[in-house]
């Protein structure tokens, strides 16, 4: 089952810009499913070009079967960084914790079920906390034509003591990010991108500076925002046509808004799996 499965998808079609809510359909898994499949699929992408790690540890995570050596070692490289060490017991940072997940959980559903054919794209980091921008995805659209669009990716997971949060803050924030940072993003990601197979797209790379600047219609701008059930929104996005106005005719903006029943409880629960596996 992929990821997007346990979510129900809505599409709200606004004047300015577009938004989906993705809602945790329980019918079709409950959070511990979600967060171990998550967990496998986290774990696979990080090892790709390295599968007999991903083999060792996902044999370990379902059977028990004790990591070679090499494999532990190799594991606890790619995966202590983000989710902390069980041998010693050190849990993550909650909230580089939280974030991480957010951001796969927009990854994952965003590129299983694209609105746009997706040609390219540049995932989330290695931690929440690298610098430069948080994903960008090229698409081509039915006329033909590349757009690419930068994402900003969010999370709100209000603590007991911060109560009176809004969602809305959180959102005001990603906006502000993605409007004084997209240049300096789109630079990093055109300097240190890797050398491109397809010489349309190692050209339009070349470009994505210059297409922002512009405020091109091949420019777009994505925000999301993974949370718990209880406090997701239908008027979050009301105002982000006015964050970027000269993205809106055509409307190249996108919202994306994630809600499981509890969204801290769930980070925790991915950890955990991961952990099975080392």
């Amino acid at each position: 089952m992929t990821i997007s499965n346990f979510f129900t998808s809505t599409c709200q079609d606004k004047e300015t810009h577009n938004w989906i809510l993705n809602a945790h359909n329980t019918a079709n898994g409950d959070i511990d499913r979600l967060a171990k499949i998550l967990a496998v699929e986290i774990v696979k992408f990080r090892c790709r070009r390295c599968p007999q790690h991903f083999n060792s540890w996902k044999n370990k995570a379902e059977n028990d079967i004790p990591l070679s050596e090499a494999s532990k070692s190799a594991l606890r490289a790619f995966l202590v960084p983000t989710f902390g060490d069980p041998d010693e017991g050190n849990d993550p940072n909650i909230d580089h914790l939280e974030g991480f997940v957010g951001e796969w959980l927009w990854y994952f559903i965003c590129t299983e079920n694209p609105i746009d054919t997706i040609i390219h794209k540049v995932p989330p980091g290695f931690k929440s906390t690298d610098p430069g921008g948080d994903a960008l995805l090229i698409h081509r659209l039915l006329n033909d034509e590349l757009l690419f669009r930068l994402w900003e990716m969010k999370k709100f997971a209000p603590r007991k003591d911060e109560s009176g949060q809004q969602i809305d803050a959180t959102v005001n924030r990603a906006y502000s990010q993605l409007n004084s940072k997209a240049l300096e993003y789109l630079a990093r990601i055109t300097a240190t991108e890797q050398e491109l197979n397809d010489p349309e797209v190692e050209e339009f790379v070349g470009k994505l500076v210059e297409l922002w600047i512009d405020a091109s219609p091949q420019a777009a701008a994505g925000v999301s925002i993974a949370t718990s059930s209880e406090h997701t929104s239908q008027s979050c996005f009301d105002n982000f046509g006015l964050q970027f106005p000269r993205l809106t005719n055509p409307n190249r903006l996108l919202g994306m808004l994630t809600g499981i029943e509890d969204f801290s409880k769930f980070a925790v629960l991915v950890k955990e799996y991961v952990w099975k596996g080392l």
